[in-house]
């Protein structure tokens, strides 16, 4: 990421910025141990059960993408925005047809 421009017009997003580049490079970090750890057996992410979900699918793309999980359990914000198939369990107010 490159930020260009007068340090002043920017400063007050600084922290944000940071704040969410290291929490997805940590989430896409762990999913990669993990899934390393996991060996041959699938790896599925369940954070939707602990991230607000306005950022459900930012940590849910990490850890497919950048983390290597074989999938992830949220329905709506995770594997439709990434076309795929959720896994694993779901509250069962939430229908995987939706």
């Amino acid at each position: 990421m490159v930020v260009e421009g007068n340090y002043v017009d920017f400063a007050v997003y600084e922290t944000a910025f940071l704040g969410i580049l290291r929490h997805y490079s940590s989430v896409a970090s762990k999913a990669a141990r993990i899934k390393k750890l996991a060996g041959d057996k699938s790896c599925v992410f369940f954070g939707a059960r602990v991230v607000h979900p306005a950022i459900q699918p930012m940590v849910d793309r990490a850890s497919y993408i950048g983390g290597g999980c074989d999938g992830v359990a949220g329905v709506i914000g995770g594997a439709r925005l990434m076309g795929i198939k959720p896994s694993g369990t779901m509250p069962p107010c939430i229908d995987d047809s939706v």
